[in-house]
């Protein structure tokens, strides 16, 4: 895939790995940074603006670190992305070897299909149908005992095969199913929601590299052509990423060649964001679409061999074997589903736990700016880079909670799954499973904390408690001066 390959070149290009000699080097910029921004600190400690713009500048440097940390995990995150898409599990081009949900379980189930496809029989018109439906609705609702759980289904269906098409059963665990094209293939729609989020991503990201490190160079040229070079205070200049200058070191070359410099490692932090932040993505919706099959044949499974007599739903002598061997099938896709569910979680604690901790500082930070500079340019930078922060912050938390209810989904497909006049090893096979779904698996960095929209409000709760902190310790200062003057 061309978004894989991309990520892999640029990764290749950043280091590959974090044992690398462009890894190292850009591990030792940042704590030259982190050194620069303490001893600022140190020096102007009395003065509390400079003093919090060395903390934070100190946090970013901290955030890149982290970033290039994860370039290990990078890799292992786009081959389990690859292997979902080559797999005929997902491809749904299953070949004549081992028995796969989604491709020869079409096969196997077109030479049942006349047994429990209503539409086959004449005696079943259109205007019966719908008379049909209702007992079988009627009837499904009997065997689940709880139609709660039938209300729930709209979460998890996204797509129905082309038996389930042929068949008029129309109980309300179908007719609560979202509405798409018969022809849409769940593939298809995994690759075109990995394009939008790679491409939502690097608009993110182009906007944080112009806003942040273009806007300030811009500012910092206009203000040296159109103003008297001897009047130019170096500490008020724009700047990427803020830096101590000695008396003697504050002169416009160094200041114009540090500036290129901050403009280089921030493209370069981008980048491994970037890196980072696109296979985790990756890797997130491929196990999502895994889920959603793993629902859509279960729900295939259970009603296979279901026909309407006499007004009654009733099943047919279909073939067991097939029945069992699929469902096992399912049951070694829902294991390999749940390890790689694992291995996402530990591959992207790194990445999410540096956007949790260090990027929340960040945000109130960021207000703190906005309110108490006076360079116009700090203003507008620092207003959009809390925009585009808390944009990523979003998607991390929509990808979390993505795959919590993908998770939860294929629970309730299970409680769901009809099998009281199934065979004893089928009922066996469905409370394997059910064991194994009654674990809840959460995307939780370190164990710490669970990333889905409830982490998003904390976040958003936190940083106002942030700022708060940061305006009311500035308060205390002040007065604290005052005191000591009078």
């Amino acid at each position: 895939m061309e978004i894989i390959e991309r990520v892999r070149s640029i990764a290749k290009f950043l280091g590959g790995s974090t044992i690398s000699l462009r890894s190292r080097l850009f591990i030792l910029l940042n704590l030259v940074i982190q050194a620069d921004q303490l001893f600022s600190m140190y020096i102007d400690w009395n003065v509390f603006v400079k003093r919090l713009l060395a903390f934070k500048e100190f946090n970013s440097a901290l955030f890149a670190i982290f970033v290039c940390l994860s370039l290990d995990d990078i890799s292992s995150l786009c081959n389990m992305t690859e292997k979902r898409l080559n797999n005929d599990k997902i491809s749904q081009k299953g070949g004549d070897g081992e028995l796969n949900i989604t491709s020869k379980f079409m096969k196997n189930m077109a030479g049942t299909c006349q047994k429990w496809d209503i539409t086959t029989k004449p005696s079943n018109k259109m205007e019966n149908s719908h008379k049909n439906s209702g007992m079988i609705a009627e009837s499904s609702k009997n065997m689940l005992g709880s139609p709660r759980n039938l209300d729930a289904t709209t979460k998890y269906t996204k797509n129905i095969t082309h038996s389930l098409q042929k068949s008029t059963i129309t109980s309300k665990f179908v007719t609560n199913m979202v509405e798409t094209d018969h022809e849409t293939d769940l593939t298809l729609k995994c690759i075109e929601d990995m394009k939008r989020i790679d491409k939502n991503l690097k608009r993110i990201l182009m906007g944080l590299l112009c806003f942040a490190s273009c806007l300030p160079i811009t500012f910092a040229c206009l203000i040296t052509i159109f103003k008297d070079k001897n009047n130019i205070n170096i500490d008020k200049m724009p700047f990427v990423i803020y830096m101590y200058y000695p008396e003697g070191y504050k002169t416009l070359k160094i200041y114009f060649a540090s500036l290129f410099l901050q403009l280089v490692w921030y493209a370069t932090m981008l980048s491994y964001v970037y890196c980072a932040s696109t296979s985790f993505a990756l890797a997130s919706i491929s196990l999502c679409t895994q889920m959603r099959l793993i629902c859509q044949s279960l729900f295939e499974v259970g009603n296979s061999g279901m026909v309407v007599k006499n007004g009654t739903v009733v099943r047919t002598d279909s073939d067991d074997v097939i029945e069992i061997s699929q469902l096992k099938q399912i049951i070694r896709d829902h294991q390999d589903v749940f390890n790689d569910f694992l291995e996402l979680n530990r591959r992207s604690k790194i990445i999410v736990s540096a956007f949790i901790n260090i990027l929340a500082i960040q945000m109130c930070c960021y207000i703190f700016f906005i309110i108490e500079l006076e360079n116009l340019s700090a203003k507008i930078k620092y207003l959009a880079t809390m925009f585009l922060v808390f944009s990523m912050m979003f998607y991390f938390s929509t990808v979390g909670q993505s795959l919590t209810d993908e998770s939860g989904n294929v629970e309730l497909a299970l409680w769901e799954c009809p099998w009281i006049d199934k065979s004893a090893e089928f009922r066996k096979c469905i409370l394997m499973m059910m064991t194994r779904a009654s674990r809840k698996v959460f995307l939780r960095p370190y164990n710490l904390y669970v990333v889905d929209f409830k982490w998003f409000t904390n976040i958003v709760n936190a940083t106002y408690s942030y700022f708060n902190l940061i305006s009311n310790s500035k308060s205390n200062v002040s007065l604290a001066r005052e005191i000591f003057i009078y």
